[in-house]
């Protein structure tokens, strides 16, 4: 019996519940969204201290892991056993921009868990023992990595997409930890950290009365500090050319290709993230159909477009076999000059639109999720409308709208290209 294929379902109307704002007394911008159906609260304190803030590599990264690594009065066991004791587990990150300081735990113990948080954060004393160890694993979890061809292929591309040397390509290497000393360390706390301001986004599902209490409880902390650091960093002009990283002795080669986009705030952003998508952002994109199905050179190629503040990249990824490499970029360039040229025919739009709205509304199932799609655009400055504009612009994007952003942004020809291959040409 024939099956037949999924049917097109129409984009529904988006109506997503906007995070409740406010200004606490402390100062504190506060953003608080409900997540139904949960007992399980998550608090994150976003900090505008990424890597352009820091003087050394590893700078502000190592101040955040180790944050939580001891404090006056605690032990690093003893604080992670006092988060254990209440149920609560951490999550610190950093990216080039900001860092998080995250909490979840259980509605009863919020005001509990967020104290000891506070506590330690705002007491660390980086303690030396703790910081070799965190230092030494840092580094061999490092140079394990850089066994990868794919990685070494990405960070050779994130170096010169940006123009070699600007901080938004900086890239750790093994030596940076050796030349990090723990008083760096203690100068990014002391310096950068205590006195940043912080946003604050609460989100999961407490009674109205835990809900005040919570509110207020957070609005009289006052260890928050004042200042809203601001840097604005801009790439520089680009490496155009082919980049190899020679592996002789593997069988792969990995390959990492791009050129500059225009950033988020552009007027043709949720039409270029649209057509990118089709392009090599799903199962069903051309990339995938032509390269793996088709040609069969690899097990899967992507294509995505990396924001920075105001500006953006494209980074096209793939493993191939090394007979292939050549190739395999010939058919990436063919498949785009085939976009720029040849209408897409309804049904294959039809189905992108569909895999788009459904994947966005199936990342709404988790009790978190939708707090995280509004901070990012909170983050990133965007507008409240921004959602709703997005879906607006897939309801009226069509075949010769997609041709023109592939002619616009996604040159055809190589010499346009960063093209960052660990492996060989052939």
């Amino acid at each position: 019996m024939s099956q037949s294929a999924p049917s097109i379902q129409p984009i529904p109307d988006l109506n997503l519940q906007e995070p409740k704002y406010g200004r606490l007394p402390n100062g504190i911008e506060f953003y608080q969204q409900d997540s139904p159906g949960t007992r399980a609260v998550r608090l994150e304190l976003i900090y505008p201290l990424g890597d352009i803030f820091q003087n050394k590599k590893g700078q502000a990264k190592g101040m955040f892991q180790m944050l939580t690594e001891g404090s006056k009065g605690r032990s690093a066991d003893e604080i992670a056993d006092q988060f254990d004791q209440l149920g609560a587990f951490l999550d610190l990150s950093t990216d080039k921009f900001s860092a998080t300081v995250g909490i979840y735990c259980h509605a009863d113990y919020f005001i509990q868990a967020v104290e000891l948080l506070l506590d330690v954060i705002y007491h660390a004393d980086f303690p030396e023992d703790e910081w070799k160890k965190m230092k030494a694993v840092s580094k061999s979890k490092l140079l394990l990595s850089l066994e990868k061809s794919n990685v070494l292929a990405s960070r050779q591309f994130k170096k010169h997409i940006v123009g070699d040397g600007n901080v938004l390509g900086q890239v750790l290497e093994p030596e940076d930890y050796d030349e990090l000393s723990l008083e760096d360390i203690r100068d990014f706390y002391e310096a950068q950290f205590l006195s940043s301001k912080p946003k604050v986004f609460l989100s999961g599902q407490g009674e109205s009365r835990q809900l005040q209490e919570w509110i207020n409880f957070l609005g009289q902390v006052s260890v928050f500090g004042k200042k809203e650091h601001q840097k604005e960093v801009s790439p520089d002009a680009y490496y155009k050319g082919r980049l190899l990283i020679d592996r002789q002795e593997g069988t792969q080669s990995s390959i990492v290709m791009g050129v500059p986009m225009p950033g988020i705030q552009h007027p043709d952003h949720h039409d270029l993230k649209i057509a990118n998508t089709l392009f090599g952002g799903y199962f069903g994109s051309r990339l995938m159909q032509n390269i793996r199905e088709e040609k069969g050179y690899t097990y899967g190629i992507s294509s995505r477009i990396h924001y920075l503040q105001k500006a953006a990249y494209l980074g096209i990824q793939a493993e191939v076999k090394r007979e292939f490499t050549e190739h395999t970029i010939k058919e990436i360039l063919t498949e785009i000059h085939r976009l720029q040229n040849d209408a897409c025919d309804q049904e294959e739009l039809d189905s992108l639109k569909s895999y788009i709205s459904g994947v966005f509304q199936s990342q709404l199932s988790h009790g978190f999720a939708l707090m995280d799609i509004h901070k990012n655009r909170i983050l990133q400055e965007l507008p409240s409308s921004y959602f709703t504009d997005y879906f607006d612009a897939l309801r009226r994007i069509d075949s010769d709208r997609l041709r023109h952003i592939f002619k616009e942004y996604y040159p055809s020809n190589e010499e346009e290209y960063l093209i960052s291959v660990c492996g060989g040409w052939s």
